[in-house]
């Protein structure tokens, strides 16, 4: 049968058995460097930053926007570049600059890498248009290009 399952509490290390239809299983947590809750240091940060260029009350923004986030959310089940990924907003109009760049053109997505702003890369347009799976290759194969160069 099914075996009395128990939550760990913060702090708590070592191995927790069960059985499930007449198999054992184990699971093992250990503490690592930085946190302590099982997380390691580097993966607390992401590696890739993208940056949704857009403004309010735009609907082309908003679908960009949802579809991204959902990409990044199921990204968190199915390793990859977006794995390693966080979205975040920026309105043109808060910089004349972006206004100028980008202001017929949103919503454009940039990507920050590592942390480094000064570095940020515009990524190749993608419509909104596309389904979600279509952005989702597009950004791993732009997001694997990144890297390797």
């Amino acid at each position: 049968g099914l075996g009395r399952a128990r939550t760990m509490s913060k702090g708590e290390y070592g191995n927790r058995w069960w059985r499930v239809g007449g198999r054992s299983h184990v699971l093992t947590v250990t503490r690592t460097a930085g946190g302590g809750d099982g997380v390691p240091e580097s993966s607390r940060a992401a590696r890739y930053t993208l940056v949704l260029y857009g403004k309010p009350e735009c609907q082309s923004c908003d679908d960009m926007k949802r579809k991204v986030s959902a990409l990044i959310d199921r990204a968190k089940f199915v390793p990859g570049p977006l794995s390693e990924a966080t979205l975040v907003e920026r309105d043109i109009n808060d910089d004349l600059k972006w206004v100028w760049k980008y202001g017929g053109s949103i919503p454009e997505l940039g990507c920050v890498v590592d942390g480094d702003e000064e570095g940020e890369v515009l990524l190749p347009r993608v419509s909104h248009r596309e389904t979600t799976d279509s952005i989702g290759r597009h950004l791993e194969k732009v997001l694997g290009n990144l890297t390797s160069e």
